[in-house]
């Protein structure tokens, strides 16, 4: 089986769909995104992806940065280079838990522990549908979480002195990156701005209908 981007998002709303949970527009155009990103390099998806890919896709943290005096597009570009310098040949796209519906080791997967984090964002705010903001929310919550389990992971060690900004995504010290996550954090409590609903593609529904869950999931590495 051929394991597409618009694949492993219509197994991510399938997904959603057991909590009776959907994606604005734009959350979704995030997701796709960033598995596109992910498909053209052949590689798996990180942290990394999920924060450049925010960015591009984001009016109101966009905002948040351009106020501070940082480039959204150059920010979201470093990161994304920066994800670029991580791929190694021997992991690949379709090879390495894929799927956002994986039953095993939730939050051993990048992908499947931001998804997890930002369902407790969507229902804390009494909504049922999956936000950009909680994207980033969870993805603030993940690599904080992350950083203080490997705390030799930085290649600038002067971000050990410093609250957590999105320099430590890149791992050392960037003028256009620096902006703490607690900072972004007190803007988005201000915004109210509600993104957009929408109606899930037919198309994308008989493509993952088209396969058997357990094959879908069994394609995937998975480790009990």
């Amino acid at each position: 089986m051929k394991i597409t981007p618009n694949l492993v998002i219509a197994d991510l709303e399938e997904y959603l769909r057991l909590f009776h949970i959907s994606l604005s527009k734009q959350a979704r155009r995030t997701l796709l995104d960033i598995e596109e990103f992910a498909y053209r390099c052949d590689h798996c998806v990180n942290v990394n992806l999920f924060f450049s890919k925010i960015i591009r896709n984001y009016d109101t943290v966009r905002n948040i940065l351009m106020d501070r005096g940082i480039n959204p597009n150059l920010a979201a570009l470093i990161l994304e280079k920066s994800y670029y310098d991580t791929i190694e040949d021997t992991i690949k796209y379709r090879e390495v838990n894929f799927s956002y519906s994986q039953m095993y080791m939730r939050r051993d997967n990048p992908k499947t522990d931001i998804i997890d984090r930002a369902l407790e964002y969507c229902v804390l705010e009494n909504r049922d549908i999956l936000e950009n903001k909680d994207l980033l929310l969870a993805s603030m919550d993940y690599f904080e979480e992350s950083i203080a389990q490997d705390h030799g992971y930085r290649k600038d060690k002067t971000l050990d002195e410093s609250p957590v900004t999105l320099s430590h995504v890149y791992g050392r010290y960037n003028e256009n990156l620096w902006i703490e996550f607690d900072e972004i954090r007190k803007r988005l409590q201000n915004s109210k701005a509600l993104e957009e609903n929408i109606e899930l593609d037919r198309n994308d529904i008989n493509i993952f209908l088209h396969y058997d869950h357990n094959s879908l999931h069994n394609s995937s590495t998975h480790t009990a």
